[in-house]
């Protein structure tokens, strides 16, 4: 409570919520999601699991671009950005934190990922690879990459 030429102000709270809302709107905190730097099992020998990821979202000289994450984001923009002004209500009412909001919208898009993958993303595979691991499905293998997707929320202090 604070006091001006007599006129008292209780706050409630409202300081607070702006707070909260304004650590979002500058990025103060943030919702890294992807494969955020695991590494394949120790016995497997070969790439980490963002070697991968990185080879097949953006291709190679051998493999094709197959972006499961930029597409995933481009095609669920708007729902991400409904929640996040759900959560900013929310947030307003006091009914959630900017952390819980993110974590909502992480967990959300590390979903949708999974299911761009699953659905599979072209172009086809090759008949050696097709032949070799004895499946069409691009990006599905052992496992291993789509497992790996996930989500963090940070304080954007914090890096990546």
């Amino acid at each position: 409570m604070s006091s001006f030429g007599g006129v008292e102000e209780h706050d409630k709270g409202w300081n607070d919520i702006l707070l909260d809302l304004k650590k979002i709107a500058k990025g103060e905190i943030v919702v890294d999601i992807g494969v955020l730097g695991e590494q394949a099992p120790e016995d497997h020998g070969g790439p980490t699991n963002v070697q991968i990821a990185t080879w097949h979202e953006f291709g190679t000289k051998y493999i094709d671009e197959r972006s499961f994450l930029r597409s995933t984001k481009a095609k669920k923009r708007r729902t991400y950005e409904g929640m996040l002004a759900k959560g900013a209500k929310a947030i307003y009412e006091r009914k959630d934190t900017p952390i819980k909001v993110l974590d909502k919208v992480g967990l959300k898009a590390a979903n949708d990922v999974k299911a761009t993958i699953r659905k599979g993303i072209p172009p086809p595979l090759a008949d050696a690879t097709i032949a070799r691991k004895g499946s069409s499905k691009q990006l599905i293998d052992t496992g291993q990459l789509i497992n790996s997707i996930t989500w963090v929320v940070r304080k954007a202090s914090e890096g990546k």
